[in-house]
């Protein structure tokens, strides 16, 4: 039941641009900015999509998107994030609990991409980004031996550059859902270190253990996701 009420909401938001009265027709208005977010949870909840791909967890990488509309193609650029703590109050007789642990973390995106039009509802749109990413991470409390205790805390710095290529479905002239495959090739540096606590002012202050690694990689993100666009 809910497949046939979003099925009829697309057809009715398509007709809105056909029932518009000549007047409306002639508004030669050109929308140059597009806002999107990612509404692929939204849609598998909606849908109730079962035991598709989307029923899995789903945590999108980029919340709020941005086109910026020119002639030959658009800026585009995106941001996304976490932010999570948690707090374990332990008791004397806990060895294995950490008191906190907090993760961070910032991603961004900046392209340019080229943009074809298949007919007046599709379009297929090909491009480049740049994407830099910071995580941060920090276990106070990992474990305890010899008198200390244990913890761990990391800074990654990551930049990517990733070609794509997406698809766009318009609902009307301003609504629009969209989604893209992209492969990046993705340098990244983790700054870490392992420090210690006295557990009693009977042992003396421990030297920190760092460590800096450096490392390429690769990543394919799927077309497995729905951005729901909006041009103002």
């Amino acid at each position: 039941m809910k497949k046939a009420y979003f099925i009829l909401l697309l057809i009715a938001l398509t007709k809105i641009t056909v029932a518009q009265n000549p007047v409306q027709k002639r508004d030669s208005t050109v929308y140059r900015n597009e806002l999107g977010l990612d509404a692929t949870n939204f849609i598998k909840q909606f849908l109730n999509l079962g035991n598709s791909q989307f029923q899995s967890d789903y945590y999108p990488v980029y919340y709020l998107t941005y086109r910026r509309h020119f002639k030959k193609g658009n800026f585009r650029a995106a941001i996304g994030g976490q932010y999570n703590k948690e707090n374990d109050k332990s008791s004397p007789s806990s060895g294995m609990n950490r008191d906190f642990s907090i993760q961070k973390s910032l991603d961004l995106r900046i392209g340019y991409e080229f943009t074809n039009k298949i007919n007046k509802r599709w379009s297929v749109f090909y491009g480049l980004d740049f994407r830099p990413s910071t995580v941060n991470q920090q276990e106070d409390y990992t474990t305890s031996s010899s008198g200390y205790s244990q913890g761990i805390k990391s800074n990654s710095k990551i930049i990517g550059l990733a070609p794509l290529l997406g698809f766009k479905f318009n609902i009307n002239e301003r609504i629009s859902l969209s989604t893209e495959a992209s492969v990046s090739l993705n340098y990244a540096e983790t700054f870490s270190k392992t420090y210690y606590t006295p557990r009693s002012i009977v042992y003396p202050p421990k030297a920190d253990d760092k460590k800096d690694t450096y490392s390429w990689y690769t990543n394919f993100i799927q077309p497995l996701f729905l951005i729901f666009t909006f041009d103002i």
